[in-house]
């Protein structure tokens, strides 16, 4: 926000979206559409700026007209739904250095979220000792399987870890 509100707490959340169709190519031709995406992705994000903020503020009809555009993506194709995939990045939130009196936590997590409505979401978390990155990915078990398999992610990433094993190398 321009100008940051003084003592601020709670956060801001808004809605991204970018449209993604089989038909889709590269800008160089190339069927790798990643990069593409990636550039859809990053013009929804930049969007949601001081400008739009302050447009917010000026005009609370904005919210619903916005929402709708969002919403009209995951929806569009004749009425058919389209898959969705929800990212956030919960890093420097600094979760572990919250303190209820316990000690410090071994592990943060989320309230169990396996329900369908739940699917597809990924969250990018700090790890207790602050110099790594959890990923959350919460999937349908046949979707996860297949990206449990993947070797290019397996080769980064180590597949579910114990909270106990990673706290124990601190």
């Amino acid at each position: 926000m321009n100008p940051p509100l003084s003592s601020p707490l709670g956060n801001f959340l808004w809605l991204a979206a970018a449209h993604y169709k089989d038909t889709t190519k590269s800008h160089d031709g190339t069927e790798d559409v990643l990069p593409s995406l990636i550039g859809e992705l990053r013009g929804a994000i930049s969007k949601v700026d001081g400008e739009f903020l302050s447009g917010l503020r000026q005009d609370i009809s904005l919210i619903s007209s916005s929402l709708e555009k969002v919403l009209g993506v995951g929806l569009s194709e004749k009425g058919h739904g389209v898959d969705h995939f929800v990212c956030s990045s919960w890093c420097n939130f600094r979760f572990y250095d919250i303190d209820f009196g316990w000690g410090r936590h071994v592990w943060v997590s989320t309230a169990g979220l396996c329900e369908p409505m739940f699917f597809n979401l990924i969250f990018l978390v700090d790890t207790t000792s602050g110099n790594g990155i959890e990923a959350w990915v919460i999937m349908d078990e046949q979707e996860m399987a297949l990206l449990q398999e993947d070797p290019e992610l397996c080769a980064f990433a180590n597949v579910n870890p114990s909270p106990l094993t990673i706290s124990s190398k601190l």
